[in-house]
Parts: structure tokens; sequence; C-alpha cells
């Protein structure tokens, strides 16, 4: 049941993402060369074509085992959406193929002591993160999500 929260709550994200793409920015967003330089990055999914990154992504959701400690990189459109029944926030990057018309989304969490909003960017921003694709339990369900340090703006 919880995955189906989790799913419903990604595919309301998308749907938000659609609805436009105002990006922002904010001083607390950094430098991507400089945070590229200190990580090695296993999988950077902001070079690959449209229909490269859907495939992937396809791979992620579907053996996500496959992928965990893996360093990845993406870029897309920030969206978070509060879930009332467990009191959280969910926080994604939606990333679209050249036509906008596939859309696929990546949760992620910022680590340390973070509070939404303050730490986390403004409604449809364009951002990248870098994270470990982990695995973390919600509500007795095993959901993925990439651990950040740090949100680059776009």
């Amino acid at each position: 049941m919880q995955k189906n929260v989790i799913t419903v709550l990604l595919m309301f994200a998308i749907c938000l993402s659609a609805a436009g793409c105002a990006g922002g920015s904010s001083a607390a967003g950094t430098d991507s060369s400089s945070l590229e330089e200190a990580i090695s990055v296993d999988m950077d999914l902001t070079v690959l074509s449209s229909t490269m990154l859907s495939a992937e992504y396809i791979n992620i959701v579907t053996n996500p085992e496959n992928y965990a400690g893996k360093i990845i990189k993406v870029s897309g459109i920030y969206t978070g959406i509060y879930y009332a029944p467990n009191d959280r926030y969910y926080h994604f990057v939606i990333t679209k193929d050249g036509d906008a018309c596939c859309q696929e989304g990546f949760e992620f969490a910022l680590n340390g002591e973070n509070r939404f909003p303050h730490d986390y960017p403004k409604d449809k921003a364009k951002i990248e993160v870098i994270g470990i694709f982990s695995s973390y339990d919600d509500q007795g369900s095993t959901n993925y999500r990439l651990a950040v340090d740090d949100i680059t703006f776009r």
C-alpha cells in the first residue's frame, strides 16, 4: 500500500511539473564543477539522450537493487509534495524528454538536518543533484531515493 502511495505522489509530482517550468535560482546552490571534482559519479544521466534516459530510468525502477550504492547525477525540475498521513515531505527531480511528453522522476533527500522549505529549492526550479542511490523504509515499505549533500541550481 505504501509503495502505491509513493507512486501516486510521484505521478502527482510529474503532473505538477508538466503545468509549467518556471525556473528559479538561489544562492544556496553550489557550482556544479566544484561538486563534480569532489565526487566520482557512477552514472551521469545528464549526458544521455532522452531515449537513453528513459531506458535507464526503466532499468533503475525495475531493478533498483542493481543500483544501490551507486552515485547518480541527474538534472531536471524540482517538485516537493507534502503527504499528510505520515506528515512528511517528498522531494523529486523530474526529467523530461526533448518533446516534454515523457517524464521520469527521482526522489531525493538532502543529507543531514535540513528543513523544508528553507533548505530546498522553490517549486519548478531547475536543479541538478548528485547522490547515492539507496533504499529506505517508509512505514514498512522499501522505497528508493538519492541521498544528496547539495543541490545545484541551473
